[in-house]
């Protein structure tokens, strides 16, 4: 039986441009940074033997998602759609979407489409440097506190 999940893994092609936008746009905190290199066991465990890679594990809450830039073997980038096999997206919550998109609109970054309210949230999914797929979440009710 399933504990709780610890992370998410994401490959990007750049490290520094990927930290400006978990850290230093959606607020993420790095918890560690480190490359990886020389360690047989670790390419085994991955499937890539003589791998080197430099991964950064960003934390926001109790989420994490683990950025991985391979320097061996290269990776090549594969567009996926979101009804395409294997894709996946991550959505977090925010509290201000409109400031929010400003700022990821000041990066260059594509969104699908203008932010939709859906009655409980108002949502909005954009791609990240490496195209993933990320959606934001700004809730539209609030509940009540004190009522039980």
């Amino acid at each position: 039986m399933l504990r709780e999940m610890h992370h998410t893994g994401l490959s990007v092609r750049n490290m520094e441009r990927s930290l400006k936008l978990y850290r230093d746009t959606l607020g993420m905190e790095v918890e560690w940074d480190l490359t990886i290199e020389g360690i047989p066991q670790f390419g085994t465990i991955i499937g890539l033997p003589g791998v080197r890679e430099r991964i950064a594990m960003m934390r926001l809450s109790n989420c994490r998602i683990e950025l991985f830039q391979f320097f061996k073997p290269k990776g090549k980038k594969i567009p996926r759609r979101q009804c395409d096999i294997g894709y996946m997206h991550v959505a977090m919550v925010v509290d201000d979407l409109d400031s929010i998109c400003r700022k990821l609109k000041k990066l260059g970054l594509k969104f699908y489409s203008k932010a939709e309210n859906l009655g409980v949230y108002k949502v909005v999914f954009f791609k990240g440097f490496d195209g993933e797929t990320i959606e934001l979440m700004m809730p539209m009710i609030r509940e009540a506190k004190g009522k039980s």
